[in-house]
């Protein structure tokens, strides 16, 4: 899937006329379904697109804590 950008998607959803609330939710929703909960909520805390050099970062940094309590269970 190609990416498109938060707002432009939310432009386009506009203009098919959706209201600014709901098509903000669609693409939050779309975003999320595409990258996961946890990498697309980290990027729109920092503000940074997920696409490129900045989604490897934000892939990177993601610690997978199932990983580090496995000698616990």
């Amino acid at each position: 899937m190609a990416y498109v950008g938060f707002k432009k998607l939310q432009g386009k959803l506009e203009a098919q006329g959706k209201s600014p609330k709901a098509a903000g939710a669609i693409a939050a929703s779309i975003g999320r379904k595409k990258y996961g909960k946890k990498k697309f909520n980290k990027a729109a805390a920092e503000g940074k697109s997920l696409r490129g050099a900045a989604a490897k970062r934000i892939k990177n940094k993601m610690v997978d804590y199932s990983k580090q309590n496995a000698s616990y269970s």
